[in-house]
């Protein structure tokens, strides 16, 4: 938060040198806060994101349609009313399948989540030979 660094590489990272710390093609030697050094070197985009590029925000309906097509219908992970198999029916539907589509893709383009996927609880189900050793 020091304004030399925000001048240097903008606060929201817009300028050309927070591109270059994220590809190690930066300068940092005249950054005197070892922490903050340490922190923009470790800033560095892994070898594979460099290699292959970043992945695509979006996805093309095709790619969302072959996706549903190959989910088992009895899976169902929402509080909603819907499960699998009516996404799946959905994506047979170009118009049905384009809202889904874009409905999901909300967060990754705008880093805005649905407040129903925030919060979410993590229980064991015992299967049954360990439930009667429990029981005993």
């Amino acid at each position: 938060m020091k304004q030399d660094i925000l001048n240097w590489v903008g606060t929201c990272a817009e300028n050309d040198s927070a591109e270059g710390i994220l590809n190690d093609t930066e300068d940092l030697s005249h950054i005197e806060d070892s922490y903050l050094r340490l922190l923009l070197e470790n800033m560095r985009r892994p070898n594979g994101v460099i290699t292959h590029g970043m992945i695509p925000r979006e996805i093309t309906l095709e790619e969302h349609s072959k996706g549903w097509r190959k989910q088992k219908t009895g899976t169902s992970s929402e509080r909603s009313q819907l499960v699998f198999a009516d996404f799946k029916a959905a994506c047979k539907n170009k118009q049905l399948a384009t809202l889904d589509r874009n409905f999901r893709q909300i967060p990754y383009k705008h880093g805005i989540a649905n407040p129903t996927y925030s919060h979410s609880k993590d229980f064991q189900i015992l299967k049954k030979q360990l439930f009667t050793t429990w029981r005993k």
